[in-house]
């Protein structure tokens, strides 16, 4: 059974986008606020997410010349637009000095790591794809565990992994695009569960995640590691993602003929776009407009949203400005 996604299920792909860049956003909103620590487990799925989406987009039998063209669709999809918008926040900050390296560790902008993992996944795609067909597909799901685990017992001994080496590789990020590919074979070959099941099951185990995630991060910053008690790349946190990817997968994947709202469509359609472009939102705002900041320690949340609004805007004209094959050059598509 060929595993083929209908119009609805395409649309609440993009509502996930959708949901998940209004988080990215968020969690560049909230830094140094002194209620971060309590947002941020909300928030921190947002990465994982992404990743998950592409791996339940990723075909899982990938072989021959058919290799070669996935590379060349995947890879170019994302390396162009890294490069340009590279530039343009090299150019913003003035940091010539460092633009080489920060170029190669996707150190351009704060969120340009992830580029450089999904295009490390994608190369890896076709591997990923042998081992959940093999004897040994649980290997898939301790690799992250052990990645996560080794830098905990690294900085206990005194060697920190800082950013942004320790979230720019994929094995930190790759349950989630091993989670997604797994799902997409087993969903093809009928044996998915209950949908209501898995929701049930999910909406009384977030909680719980969220609140281990809480824990841990207390506990890290009661040793004085704020980088440890709000990042994403920590144990609690990375369940938590994955109690919510399976989530999303639930709704992604039911059998409702209901279509999602078009507004969140859109912005599912425009959010690579929005992820290139918001942090240099952020970045004009603060630096030129920063007497339209309130003094509050709310004032994140309004931040976000428009935000959000500016760059979902700036996307979706650029992308009727443009068309498909200048936009995807540009990453607007």
């Amino acid at each position: 059974m060929e595993f083929i996604l209908r119009d609805n299920q395409k649309e609440k792909i993009q509502v996930a986008r959708a949901v998940a860049i209004f988080m990215v956003i968020v969690t560049h909103t909230v830094l140094f606020n002194p209620y971060e620590i309590y947002v941020r487990p909300f928030v921190n799925p947002a990465v994982g997410i992404f990743v998950f989406l592409s791996g339940l987009l990723t075909k899982e039998q990938i072989q021959g010349k058919d290799i070669l063209t996935f590379y060349k669709r995947r890879l170019l999809r994302v390396f162009i637009p890294y490069t340009l918008w590279s530039i343009v926040y090299v150019v913003f900050q003035g940091s010539y000095d460092t633009a080489i390296i920060d170029y190669l560790t996707g150190n351009c902008c704060s969120t340009f790591y992830y580029i450089l993992v999904y295009m490390q996944l994608v190369i890896i795609a076709p591997l990923v794809g042998k081992l959940i067909r093999s004897k040994l597909w649980w290997i898939g799901f301790i690799i992250t565990p052990v990645a996560i685990v080794t830098e905990y017992i690294l900085v206990n001994c005194g060697i920190d992994v800082i950013y942004p080496y320790n979230i720019n590789n994929f094995f930190v990020w790759f349950i989630f695009f091993y989670m997604g590919m797994l799902i997409r074979i087993r969903y093809k070959s009928g044996k998915e569960v209950s949908s209501t099941r898995i929701n049930v099951i999910s909406i009384v185990l977030i909680p719980v995640c969220i609140a281990l995630e809480l824990l841990e991060g207390h506990a890290w910053l009661s040793l004085g590691r704020t980088d440890f008690a709000n990042t994403q790349v920590k144990l609690s946190a990375m369940l938590t993602g994955m109690v919510v990817c399976i989530f999303i997968a639930s709704l992604i994947l039911s059998k409702s003929e209901k279509r999602p709202l078009r507004l969140l469509v859109l912005i599912g359609d425009a959010s690579f776009g929005i992820y290139l472009i918001h942090q240099l939102i952020i970045g004009i705002w603060g630096r030129y407009f920063s007497n339209l900041i309130v003094a509050s320690d709310y004032w994140f949340i309004i931040e976000a949203v428009v935000v959000l609004i500016i760059a979902s805007i700036i996307i979706l004209v650029s992308q009727k400005i443009f068309g498909k094959k200048i936009g995807r050059l540009l990453g607007v598509y």
